[in-house]
Formats: C-alpha cells, sequence, structure tokens
C-alpha cells in the first residue's frame, strides 16, 4: 500500500481535467502521494498524461486490466473518479470515494455506497471539499452492496445457462 490519491479522468466531462489538477495540486503540496489512471486508452491516457504533466508529483500509473486496476485502487486510501468504474473499483478495494456525476448511473452509484458526488461542469472548490470530507465506506453497506451486485451476477449466469439450447436434443 502506498496510501494517498488516486484520479481516473474522463476526457469528454467539462472541467474534469481541471478540477483533477487542482486536487492534485492540493494533496502533493500537503505531501499526499498522488496517481493518476486511465482506465479507458485513448482520450483517457491522453488526459492523464496532461494531468501528471501539469501537476509535478503525480505518478502515471497503469493497469492492463480489471485485476491490475483493482489493485491500483487498493494502494491508496481514496479514488477521486470521473469513471463509474473506478468507483465501483474503489468500492470493491474498500477504500474512500468521490464521483464526477457526469451521468444519473455516477449520482445512483455515489448514493449507494454513501460517496460524494459533484455535478458536471465540475467546480474545482466543490471536489476539493469533497476530497477533503471522504472516508472510507461503511462495511456493513459495503458489503450488502458488494452481495447484491453478486446476486445479479448469479441470476444473469443462471438466465444465460438456461437461454442456451442444449446439445444433442
Amino acid at each position: 500500500r502506498r496510501g494517498g490519491l488516486l484520479l481516473v479522468p474522463r476526457a469528454d466531462v467539462p472541467g474534469a481535467r481541471a478540477a483533477l489538477e487542482a486536487v492534485a495540486r492540493d494533496a502533493v503540496a500537503s505531501g499526499t502521494p498522488v496517481g493518476v489512471l486511465p482506465l479507458q486508452r485513448g482520450a483517457d491516457e491522453a488526459d492523464a498524461d496532461a494531468i501528471a504533466a501539469a501537476t509535478p508529483g503525480v505518478e502515471r500509473r497503469v493497469a492492463d486490466g480489471p485485476d491490475a486496476a483493482l489493485a491500483r485502487c487498493a494502494e491508496v486510501d481514496t479514488v477521486v473518479s470521473v469513471r463509474l468504474h473506478g468507483l465501483i473499483l474503489a468500492l470493491r478495494a474498500g477504500r474512500g470515494h468521490v464521483g464526477v456525476g457526469y451521468d444519473p448511473k455516477v449520482a445512483g452509484f455515489a448514493a449507494q455506497s454513501g460517496a460524494a458526488v459533484v455535478p458536471v461542469p465540475v467546480d474545482p472548490a466543490a471536489l476539493r471539499a469533497a476530497v477533503a470530507a471522504a472516508s472510507p465506506p461503511d462495511e456493513a453497506a459495503r458489503r450488502a452492496l458488494l452481495a447484491r451486485a453478486e446476486a445479479g451476477l448469479d441470476w444473469l449466469d443462471g438466465a444465460l445457462r438456461a437461454s442456451r439450447p442444449r446439445r444433442g436434443t
């Protein structure tokens, strides 16, 4: 574990990069380790590189798949994500998380997981305040949400298996 903060950008969200850079500057100035991890190839990688270049002390991190991305989230104290998957991974890792509400699904997930969400266009001061107040998720609520997710996956698996034609009939 490294501790600190992990930023997960999304290139097409108004104000997100500037707000993430402001959060990163504050964290670096206070001695908090900061990493930036793109989850989507292409534009998000360019945004992650720009954030790291604009903020000395920010480490560009990589993950070659979901397990590695989960491991990057588990290394830090708080994840600030402009992607829903970043929030899901943070909850799975038991880490504090703050979302940027570019879509109702992000606000909905944040409400269920007990995280703060900042609306779009992103106000850097609002994101800074949300990050400063972030705390690890309530363990009982975290377990309940993970159990609901597992039940949903079990249902989906059963539905897919039931819809397959049987061989030899």
